[in-house]
């Protein structure tokens, strides 16, 4: 046997959630589905208006599948009760096609699967941004272990942003660990540099969301000037 999915909210979820395999999904008046976040493979078999089979694909997750002129399809996978296909020729009534339907189910699932799609590529360029952030701080750091100067970290991380794309903060440790002030920083002193960028996702039809990215990084002192001020700027 096989569920049927008549309603608007059924037909948009199709088998969305489904942990492990259980029924087949009838989808009447359909010529394209999608399978963002399933949990398995699907089988699709498409019909026309008349229940003939003629299309047949295994769909993988995070896909969309179009059967130009099917009018309706049954998902399905391996593992699940085997179906028959003659018997959905007596569905008729079900495989008519109903363009109205059609037309309000594309309206409001083509900005849903656009949200999808460009959401994944955002993550993406977050994740880039990131390691590049990751970099940066690294950079910074060496050069604060080298010249000991707030102007030149600050500098090293300007190579790459804009001042005013990022936020500096330096934590001082002695060689005990105890916090000590950037001023009185010196060799074999533990510097900290933390760097904070905002990244704003650009996604259709959402609001826009800032990511604060974060990235630290910590080295020793080798400047080995003893006499204030420590920086070593040669």
């Amino acid at each position: 046997m096989y569920r049927t999915a008549n309603t608007f909210w059924s037909r948009l979820k199709g088998r969305l959630g489904e942990k492990i395999p259980s029924q087949p999904l009838l989808i009447p008046n359909c010529n394209a589905v999608h399978t963002f976040g399933m949990a398995f493979p699907l089988e699709l078999t498409w019909f026309d208006a008349q229940g003939n089979v003629i299309c047949e694909e295994t769909v993988m997750p995070n896909r969309i599948a179009i059967c130009r002129h099917a009018k309706s399809v049954l998902e399905y996978h391996l593992d699940e009760p085997t179906v028959e296909i003659k018997p959905l020729t007596a569905h008729r009534s079900l495989l008519t096609d109903t363009a109205g339907q059609a037309l309000v189910e594309a309206a409001f699932t083509i900005p849903v699967l656009l949200v999808i799609v460009f959401g994944f590529i955002q993550i993406g360029l977050a994740v880039h941004q990131a390691q590049k952030l990751t970099y940066i701080t690294h950079y910074a750091t060496q050069v604060g272990s080298l010249t000991n100067d707030p102007s030149k970290i600050s500098g090293a991380i300007e190579e790459f942003l804009p001042t005013d794309q990022f936020t500096l903060a330096l934590e001082s440790r002695d060689n005990d660990g105890t916090i000590i002030n950037d001023s009185d920083r010196q060799h074999n002193d533990i510097l900290t540099v933390r760097v904070s960028h905002p990244f704003a996702l650009q996604i259709p039809l959402v609001s826009v969301a800032v990511m604060n990215l974060e990235s630290e990084a910590s080295a020793r002192i080798l400047c080995a000037n003893t006499i204030p001020p420590y920086s070593c700027n040669s």
